[in-house]
């Protein structure tokens, strides 16, 4: 058993402004797992809370994928996709 007390359940996450996993897992210190963290982006991507801004490679060497960053999208700018009609 580990000394790690347990988060109350559906506590409040606040997302930065722009982060990975690993530094949003840094900031809270180890007081909330890794899988929580990833459900609850999940989550905040699935909602539109969030949104992939790209990939990082890590700055120390290691194998596996990059780190993808993500952006807290802002809720008062609507993001608006338009298609050009396409000429034939």
């Amino acid at each position: 058993m580990s000394n790690q007390k347990r988060v109350t359940y559906g506590f409040k996450l606040d997302f930065p402004a722009q982060f990975t996993l690993q530094d949003l897992l840094r900031q809270k210190r180890n007081t909330v797992s890794y899988i929580t963290l990833r459900k609850r982006v999940e989550k905040a991507l699935k909602d539109g809370e969030l949104l992939v801004l790209g990939k990082q490679t890590p700055k120390v060497a290691r194998k596996g994928r990059q780190a993808l960053i993500y952006q807290r999208v802002n809720a008062q700018k609507v993001i608006q996709v338009t298609e050009a009609p396409v000429v034939a």
